[in-house]
């Protein structure tokens, strides 16, 4: 985890500002998850376990990744 806040400060303030945009973002996106009674439907359970697992996945990662291939490409330089 040490690792990833590193690499997060290495990339231009610019992507960094749009990251955390982003990440408000998907917070206020959950809290609509956790308001009452939206989880006791065994489908909003599933779809809420799907969202879940396509922000993690499709989301996050390929910020990981992008944040990687800058540092990458900064290296080579």
């Amino acid at each position: 985890m040490r690792n990833l806040f590193a690499l997060f400060l290495m990339v231009p303030k610019s992507v960094s500002v749009l990251m955390m945009f982003g990440l408000v973002s998907l917070l206020f996106y959950s809290t609509w998850w956790l308001q009452a009674d939206r989880l006791s439907s065994p489908w909003l359970l599933f779809s809420f376990l799907a969202a879940v697992t396509y922000i993690a996945v499709q989301l996050v990662g390929s910020w990981i990744l992008y944040i990687a291939a800058y540092n990458a490409d900064r290296r080579r330089l």
